[in-house]
């Protein structure tokens, strides 16, 4: 079995958050729409600035943030968001893109390139299969419920894409198979025994239940589980 681990090597991302997003600055957009009536409604969405102090989950929560401000605001064409993007930069992140897309132009499916090159830029050193190998090793760290490691290696997993080296959107990340055991295997062992011994108790009572209402028939196999409890019948 693989060894397991709770820290990452460098330029891998953490299942752990490394920044405090409390402290980071936001730009708030919008976009009104009328129904047919004449009403207005609001859309509001946060996008955080992207400083050049930001770590590389930090990059990645910045571009996944855009994405989805980008679907729920409807930026559907090239001058918008490309007009929209470097609000969100600062520095030599802003230097860089600028100087990237001085001769661009500004169609959605350029803007996809610039940002995909944008954000490998930003990650030079990390890497998709590396990240994959430090995933499947992953343990729960003791501060973070398991509900809480679920969310966050969701995350993880969303952010695959805009790593170096990823292969198509579609094809990244972990099979419907393999994410409940890695989750699993990333459990601490006295709660995979809990788990388990939970589930015992749980078929026990469901085993019982069958048999008391079930009525009894010629042939019946008499089965006890455990000597400190009684027999019941099993078909």
């Amino acid at each position: 079995m693989a060894p397991r681990n709770t820290n990452p090597k460098p330029k891998l991302i953490p299942i752990e958050l490394d920044y405090d997003k409390d402290s980071i600055e936001t730009v708030t957009h919008s976009r009104r729409v009328a129904d047919a009536a004449g009403v207005q409604e609001s859309t509001y969405k946060k996008v955080p600035i992207l400083e050049t102090t930001a770590t590389p989950l930090q990059i990645l929560d910045f571009f996944e943030a855009f994405e989805s401000a980008r679907r729920v605001l409807q930026w559907t064409t090239g001058p918008k968001l490309f007009a929209v993007f470097p609000t969100h930069l600062h520095g030599t992140f802003l230097r860089y893109w600028n100087r990237q897309v001085r001769d661009a132009e500004e169609t959605v499916d350029d803007f996809d390139e610039q940002t995909t090159a944008f954000c490998h830029t930003l990650l030079r050193g990390g890497d998709y299969d590396e990240q994959m190998d430090y995933m499947r090793t992953l343990r729960k760290p003791p501060q973070l419920t398991p509900s809480e490691f679920s969310q966050r290696f969701d995350a993880l997993e969303d952010a695959l894409p805009y790593l170096p080296n990823a292969p198509d959107p579609d094809d990244c990340g972990f099979s419907e198979v393999d994410r409940p055991r890695l989750f699993y295997n990333a459990m601490p062992a006295t709660m995979i025994a809990k788990t388990t011994m939970a589930m015992v108790v749980v078929f026990r009572i469901a085993i019982n239940a069958v048999c008391i209402l079930t009525p009894i028939t010629r042939g019946a196999n008499v089965v006890q589980i455990d000597s400190r409890e009684e027999p019941f019948l099993l078909y």
